[in-house]
């Protein structure tokens, strides 16, 4: 939860999105740790989100891929967050890799668990919660902001981050991106004669 573009809720449950990303399994080995789709099956929502971030999920499929920077598989410490934009039914994709990192960068460092013992000391304000800092740099532009579990592994509210999250929602409603298939036969320049 959380971001000065707008607070959002993301749910790293397993979903029924139907292109094998939003698994909801434990972090595997390989490229990428953990991959989630945006427009995956209502797990995804926005409060207020700005306009042309509207527009960019209801045309692209827009995925992100988390590569383990620091840590291990069963105890993460660091992510680097690779976008990944594509158009649906064309071949025209673009992922933010190594090449793009000086000016596009986007990191997840773990900030504070719940309990003891594990190395990270509880969050003053929520500590119940996993807290986690959100780095996107744009750019000679910076943003950080905190990443915050608002639910446990079993869906049971996480106090006091929930009330919170809830007080400052208000009666505004979110914006829920729905299932997106991303199964559309592709048309790419290749399959044109000439």
């Amino acid at each position: 939860v959380g971001g000065s573009v707008s607070d959002q809720v993301v749910s790293f449950a397993q979903t029924r999105e139907p292109g094998g990303l939003n698994s909801g399994s434990a972090l595997t080995t390989g490229g990428y740790a953990y991959r989630i789709r945006v427009n995956g099956d209502r797990q995804w929502a926005s409060v207020n989100p700005p306009l042309w971030r509207q527009a960019l999920v209801s045309v692209f499929d827009v995925k992100y891929h988390l590569e383990l920077l620091s840590g291990e598989l069963d105890d993460p410490t660091k992510f680097r967050i690779v976008p990944d934009v594509n158009l649906p039914g064309t071949c025209l994709r673009a992922q933010a890799k190594e090449c793009l990192e000086m000016i596009f960068n986007l990191e997840l460092t773990l900030q504070n668990t719940p309990g003891t013992g594990n190395g990270n000391q509880p969050s003053a304000e929520f500590p119940t919660s996993v807290v986690w800092r959100r780095d996107s740099t744009y750019g000679a532009t910076a943003d950080t902001y905190e990443v915050i579990q608002i639910v446990d592994g079993a869906g049971v509210p996480l106090q006091p981050a929930y009330d919170q999250l809830l007080y400052e929602i208000g009666d505004q409603d979110f914006q829920v991106n729905n299932l997106f298939s991303p199964d559309l036969p592709q048309i790419c320049a290749e399959d044109f004669a000439v």
